[in-house]
Formats: structure tokens, sequence, C-alpha cells
């Protein structure tokens, strides 16, 4: 990190906001998933899955492009993009940035259509939000990754 600019650290303030945005946003979408879950509720469980969807669209992948944007201009500034952290970072997004638009996205829309034609009780409406929620876990975990990465700062 030596030489880097003065704008380094408004970066990495913005780059942190935004991390905590979307991580702790998914973390706190995770517990509250599991606790309407287990109340065995599925016109709840609908509702929550449509509030999750419009948070997603509207803060978190916000947030998230934030985070892109913030770091690309830190490794351009102090780092390289052959650091074994940076490209944790960058596939960690890369992950996430393909299962929301080929996994997340679709099934989401597929699910509120679903929910219009058929109600909250229909096992394919039930059977899809499970699956959104364990997709969602997995790009947790892997965001967990990232910001361990982030942080530490591994190399080869």
């Amino acid at each position: 990190m030596e030489g880097a600019g003065e704008m380094y650290n408004y970066l990495l303030f913005v780059h942190v906001m935004g991390a905590i945005i979307w991580v702790g946003g998914d973390v706190a979408l995770q517990v509250i998933g599991t606790r309407i879950s287990r109340a065995d509720d599925p016109v709840q469980l609908a509702k929550f899955a449509g509030q999750v969807e419009w948070l997603g669209t509207r803060v978190l992948t916000p947030s998230a492009v934030v985070i892109l944007i913030a770091g690309v201009f830190m490794v351009l500034d102090a780092w390289s993009f052959e650091l074994l952290w940076v490209v944790i970072g960058l596939a960690g997004f890369s992950y996430s940035l393909v299962t929301g638009a080929v996994l997340l996205g679709p099934l989401s829309g597929k699910t509120g259509k679903l929910i219009e034609e058929r109600g909250a009780e229909d096992p394919e409406v039930q059977g899809n939000i499970r699956k959104l929620f364990m997709y969602s876990r997995i790009e947790l975990g892997i965001l967990i990754v990232v910001v361990f990465a982030m942080t530490v700062k591994p190399t080869l």
C-alpha cells in the first residue's frame, strides 16, 4: 500500500460502508428468514420473500456495485490485480453477479408471478422460496470468505 494517494482513505471508507450494508444486510435477512421459516406460515414467508427482493434490488445490489467501483480504484491506486486477496474479492463479486442474474433474479420473478396466480401456500411457491434462501445462504458464505480475504489479505 506504499504510495497510496490521498483519495485512497475515502475510497476505503466507501468500500467498507458498502460491505457493511451488503454483508450485514444479507446476515440480517438470513436471520429473519430463518425465524419466519420456522414459524411455518406460508403467507408470512411469501411476504418476506417479496421484501427481500425489494431490498436486494434497491439496497444490496447498489451497495455491491459501489464496493466494486471503490475497490477497483483502490487497487489501481495502491495494490495489484494479481494479489490473491484481490482475486478472491473479484471472484466473490463475480459469483454473486452471476448467481443473481442467472438464478436468484429469474427464480424470484417466477415466484412472484406464481404467488399472484396460485397464492402463497402453493407447494411450488414454497419450494421456490426455500431454494432462494438456500442459494442466498451459499452466497452469504462466499461473501464471508471475501470479507476474510479483504481483511487478512492472504498471499500465495
